[in-house]
């Protein structure tokens, strides 16, 4: 095929990905499939199987949907022509192979419901074996949310083992599971071992500061957790905790500071509204507190 051919080929495919766009939109989903399938058909490219991967489960055809996946994966290459995300204008410009890894990764993601969990990780692990990884990840992340946490510990230890130049990823993790599960002394070694990978790693900065916390240092989870804001501002944690140090300390001026912050961030919080209202009130500003 000719250069001048190959580019028609990939205009064609382009055209076809943003009319499954602009169907999509409209709710048009058996056209926007129509649409997408021609574009695949001309130029494969990791959008436009995206996008057909996510109208096939809109639609519940599942078998579509994982043979969509299965296509997908196989694409070594973002096309050129349209990666235009759904949610997106349809005609920005973007570079060849920009986001695909996070294409896969959010592929995998919705697929993960239709699938084996271990035969998905199977099916990644050769030609994709940091997506495998990052599903594995999120898979005891989903057992943490569910509360799931001895099966969350297991795995995430198992992954600490299998994929070493991840530990700090999985240490911080597993330091939280285990603060919550009350061994704030294994959990302080797992907040060790991230910071030590990484110091600017705010959760691990929280979770070590918790750790001081619960011991009763409070200057030193204070200091912990100025330090994980300076790594990022708005990390909500690190701030309500910030104020109950500061409470426990008896500085309510440095407290009320904190929680005024983090009220901007979270302006319907009722544990930061009571906590503000709570410091103004003790102070006799009832006014303020009112407020």
């Amino acid at each position: 095929m000719t250069l001048d051919a190959e580019a028609d080929v990939q205009i064609l495919a382009k055209i076809r990905c943003n009319l499954g766009n602009a169907f999509y939109h409209q709710g048009q989903l058996r056209d926007a499939v129509k649409n997408f399938e021609e574009s695949m058909n001309a130029h494969p490219s990791h959008q436009a199987g995206f996008n057909l991967l996510v109208c096939h489960i809109a639609l519940g055809d599942t078998d579509s949907a994982i043979d969509d996946f299965m296509k997908l994966i196989k694409i070594k290459l973002v096309s050129s022509c349209s990666i235009a995300d759904l949610e997106t204008d349809a005609s920005s410009p973007v570079e060849e192979d920009e986001g695909a890894s996070h294409i896969l990764h959010s592929a995998a993601r919705l697929i993960a419901p239709l699938m084996n969990p271990a035969e998905l990780v199977e099916i990644l692990k050769d030609d994709h074996a940091r997506l495998a990884m990052k599903m594995e990840y999120d898979f005891a992340i989903d057992l943490l949310k569910n509360n799931d946490r001895k099966h969350a510990v297991d795995l995430l230890k198992t992954l600490e083992k299998k994929h070493p130049e991840s530990k700090e990823m999985i240490a911080t993790n597993l330091s939280l599971v285990h603060f919550l599960e009350g061994d704030v002394h294994t959990a302080s070694d797992y907040a060790d071992v991230a910071l030590n990978a990484d110091r600017c790693n705010a959760q691990a900065l929280v979770n070590r500061g918790n750790c001081f916390f619960v011991n009763d240092d409070y200057e030193s989870a204070k200091e912990l957790y100025l330090e994980a804001i300076c790594v990022q501002s708005d990390c909500v944690q690190a701030l309500f905790n910030l104020g109950l140090s500061n409470l426990r300390l008896n500085k309510p001026d440095d407290a009320i500071q904190a929680f005024e912050k983090l009220h901007t961030i979270t302006p319907n919080n009722p544990a930061v509204i009571y906590h503000i209202a709570d410091i103004y009130e003790d102070q006799g500003k009832l006014q303020d507190a009112i407020q």
